[in-house]
């Protein structure tokens, strides 16, 4: 009878193990690498619905982060997680212009895709010590017409991304800004030649980082039509400067140039055919980066 007892104690704890090993088994095919079912994916924007590329998205535990990523030119984020549990989410961690917004104790409970959207809020006191710096630049720059270094100050003091243009201009924002002097400021930047045409096609491919002409807001298209003119007059300046940059970089540039739609709709401008034998690698990234415009990728 007792050896009949132990055996079957002995078999029904062989069961459980048996049941945990296949239960734990499946749990790690679950959160396997390749495959990555179970992610946390997301929108951020302002306030006022101007899109944020760039933004970090991260995920905390006991105070650390575990992971993190950032958005793309549309604002949107897809972040892998490995680990089941209650955590914290923070959007907008290292970002001046925008306080960061939390959500705590987001529960990842089971193997699924989670969403989770953020609409930050400006930092208006960033906002204004900013918008400050380029105003007094402008006006050092006017009262020393003649400095070129004031004239650069001012360059680079300029908006450097579609959505920190946005907030320096647009009307929509109820913040003391530039929006009463953007077209004077746009005037200057481009007309008056504030540097060489290598310094424009190097803040462009800078620009071209963090914008997409598809979610752009008024005061981005007027800086982008300028952009574009400058571009369309000086494409040999423009691949000089492409071929120093890398691969990526040169990528989202041109996504950026053909997101506007001056640069052609089903085939890219013939401008740059000229300089397809002298800068073939930035020539085939053209390309490259025109089909994936077209595929909305």
């Amino acid at each position: 009878m007792y050896l009949e007892l132990t055996h079957k104690i002995s078999v029904q704890n062989l069961v459980r193990n048996i049941y945990k090993l296949l239960f734990i088994t499946l749990i790690s095919f679950s959160f396997s690498p390749g495959d990555n079912p179970f992610e946390l994916v997301g929108h951020i924007q302002s306030e006022e619905g101007i899109i944020l590329p760039n933004i970090y998205i991260q995920v905390w535990k006991n105070g650390d982060v575990i992971n993190q990523t950032k958005t793309d030119n549309f604002g949107n984020y897809t972040l892998p997680l490995s680990k089941i549990g209650v955590f914290t989410i923070i959007a907008g961690n290292k970002n001046k212009y925008f306080h960061p917004n939390t959500a705590k104790d987001f529960d990842f409970h089971t193997i699924t895709r989670f969403k989770k959207d953020f609409k930050l809020k400006i930092d208006k006191q960033i906002l204004q010590r900013e918008t400050t710096k380029l105003r007094e630049s402008y006006n050092h720059m006017m009262k020393n017409r003649k400095n070129l270094s004031y004239r650069r100050a001012f360059f680079k003091q300029f908006p450097e991304s579609g959505y920190e243009t946005e907030l320096f201009f647009n009307k929509s924002i109820p913040y003391t800004n530039l929006k009463k002097e953007a077209k004077i400021y746009l005037n200057v930047i481009f007309n008056k030649r504030v540097a060489g045409w290598a310094g424009y096609m190097n803040k462009f491919i800078r620009y071209g980082q963090k914008t997409n002409m598809s979610v752009a807001g008024p005061m981005t298209k007027k800086f982008y039509a300028e952009a574009a003119q400058i571009i369309k007059e000086h494409p040999l300046e423009l691949y000089k400067e492409l071929s120093t940059c890398k691969d990526k970089r040169v990528r989202k540039f041109f996504i950026w140039m053909f997101s506007g739609k001056k640069f052609g709709k089903k085939e890219p401008d013939p401008i740059f055919d000229f300089l397809s034998g002298k800068f073939n690698k930035e020539f085939v990234l053209m390309h490259d980066a025109f089909d994936t415009h077209l595929n909305g990728e």
